[in-house]
């Protein structure tokens, strides 16, 4: 992906599971994209083209080690196609809502080469102001990571 996808956007989610998608992130995603459980208790969104670029990555992995297994099933099970609707609005199935805990309230963000969905509350828990990303940059570094601002 040429543009890396940024910004944060406040939105609801309606009870039958519809949320809007902000025009600037729907534009890079395409009609159609993935969700996928994140790491974390949030919701990614991958275009398809990211999308399989990482699963042909992962499907290149030695399928003979358990955990890479587990990494393959859980990606491959938990990918949902969506498609956005006339509204700029797709589905979030409740399998994904519950994992994710989302009730209305929603913070969706471009992160990279995909976008987060979270419960607000989740969110605001997850990525307090008090945060401070000097600090993470020297921890990092600490790790062998160089980043460059």
């Amino acid at each position: 992906m040429a543009e890396q996808l940024v910004g944060k956007y406040n939105h609801n989610i309606d009870a039958k599971g519809r949320l809007i998608i902000p025009a600037k992130l729907r534009d890079a995603l395409g009609s159609r994209f993935i969700l996928f459980r994140g790491p974390e208790k949030c919701i990614y969104g991958y275009s398809k083209e990211e999308w399989n670029r990482i699963g042909s990555e992962l499907m290149e992995l030695d399928s003979t080690d358990e955990e890479i297994r587990q990494l393959q099933r859980a990606f491959n099970f938990s990918g949902t196609e969506v498609e956005v609707d006339t509204q700029g609005r797709i589905v979030v199935s409740a399998e994904l809502r519950d994992y994710a805990g989302i009730t209305k309230e929603v913070v969706i963000g471009g992160n990279g080469n995909k976008i987060e969905i979270w419960d607000k509350a989740e969110f605001d828990k997850a990525n307090s102001p008090e945060i401070n990303v000097a600090d993470l940059l020297s921890h990092l570094g600490s790790k062998g990571v160089k980043l460059r601002f």
